[in-house]
């Protein structure tokens, strides 16, 4: 699971002189690494009349059609392109370089269905978005509730995941006091190249509730063709104003003064919960972390690398926070993976925070010191354990994304 992963090409786009409509889109490997079913895409603008949304095709160097989708499109007056975000999935040997050719068809043209394993099927209020490697059952349909009710009463965002085994496991639910007034879910791309589904809850506004927007939810839920991920993006605003605050400095410089924030690891009051426990019953876990607090949750290695230690289920418990950008502090990884250390044919389940850049991370008041301009790693995915027994990842939703 994913909160998609940055990489390093070089795109180089230019327009071809010929009497259809054609861009060439160069892929590069600057940094020496093997790329591999990597989805990628590049932004067009093409002239009135030039490119149509059932007549774009893309071809490999070797002339093969490459599956192809269209995302963010907004069209001319005459139908045709006039933006658009172009999708497709790439792999790319180290140090080479890879030319993709679109052009933009004809009028009238029908889109392309390709023979891939990326499948949407839409069930009695749920969708199950999935390739041949993995599977997400998500909400789907629209619901208000006249009188507000409990979060944990409504069906959630995310609700099972479907391993490479073909075994389903997983729970999705909510941990607020906010009363929820509404959701709607829909899938909003089903193409060849991806498939997404849209989600979004309203709450009812407290008393006193201080932010200019009311309560919400979303979530963002995209599975591509071949591969074993599913993206996951979150927006919401459910913390207490006034603990949870954009963060405000005096200038760019006061800004960049790493010294100036302490990390502020706590128990957020909104989660979003997935279980991920139930039938796959994993016993150990894999991390890479710096430090740790207790020695049941592997070595403090005092530099950031694997780490491996037996899932307890002992007691409710705090095992990791999840976060890309490490700095050394206890308890925290780069990522979690969950597996059965005697099963060699075990599924593993990894939760892989990513994009971190577009993350958008509150303040937290008071400052604890007070001398400090900020508290961080306030919306970092925590994993716990408990006795029942169970794994569970919980996301906070206070503000930010």
């Amino acid at each position: 699971m994913s909160r998609a992963p940055a990489v390093a090409f070089l795109l180089v786009l230019c327009a071809l002189p010929a009497m259809a409509w054609e861009q060439v889109f160069t892929l590069r490997d600057v940094v020496g690494h093997e790329w591999r079913d990597e989805l990628v895409h590049w932004d067009i603008a093409p002239p009135a009349g030039a490119c149509w949304p059932g007549g774009v095709r893309l071809r490999n160097e070797a002339g093969r059609m490459a599956p192809v989708q269209l995302a963010e499109v907004s069209l001319h007056p005459d139908g045709s392109v006039a933006q658009a975000q172009v999708w497709c999935l790439a792999s790319l040997p180290a140090n080479s370089t890879l030319r993709y050719t679109l052009t933009g068809g004809a009028q009238g043209n029908q889109a392309l269905r390709y023979r891939t394993d990326l499948t949407t099927t839409r069930e009695e209020g749920t969708a199950v978005l999935g390739t041949a490697q993995v599977a997400v059952r998500v909400l789907l349909g629209q619901r208000t509730f006249p009188t507000p009710v409990a979060a944990d009463e409504v069906p959630a965002p995310l609700q099972a995941v479907r391993l490479r085994g073909g075994a389903w496991t997983g729970r999705g639910w909510f941990e607020t006091g906010h009363r929820c007034t509404g959701y709607t879910a829909e899938l909003t791309a089903e193409g060849s190249v991806f498939a997404t589904a849209d989600i979004r809850y309203d709450f009812a506004t407290p008393a006193g509730w201080a932010r200019p927007e009311a309560p919400f939810y979303e979530m963002t839920v995209r599975v591509a063709v071949g591969q074993e991920i599913a993206y996951v993006t979150e927006s919401y605003n459910l913390g207490d104003p006034a603990v949870y605050q954009v963060p405000k400095f005096r200038d760019e410089r006061q800004e960049m003064l790493w010294d100036w924030w302490s990390w502020r690891p706590h128990e957020a009051p909104d989660n979003f919960c997935l279980s991920l426990y139930g039938p796959f019953q994993p016993t150990h876990a894999r991390t890479v972390s710096h430090t740790v607090s207790t020695p049941d949750k592997g070595k403090s290695l005092h530099f950031y690398g694997e780490n491996e230690y037996p899932l307890q289920f002992a007691a409710d418990r705090f095992e990791f926070a999840l976060n890309p950008w490490g700095r050394g502090e206890p308890d925290q990884s780069m990522y979690y993976i969950a597996y059965r250390a005697e099963d060699p044919a075990s599924d593993i389940i990894a939760i892989l925070p990513s994009m971190t850049s577009r993350w958008r991370n509150p303040d937290m008041l008071p400052h604890e010191p007070t001398f400090i301009r900020q508290h961080t790693d306030t919306n970092d995915l925590r994993v716990y354990t408990s006795a029942k027994p169970d794994l569970y990842m919980r996301a906070p939703l206070s503000l930010g994304r």
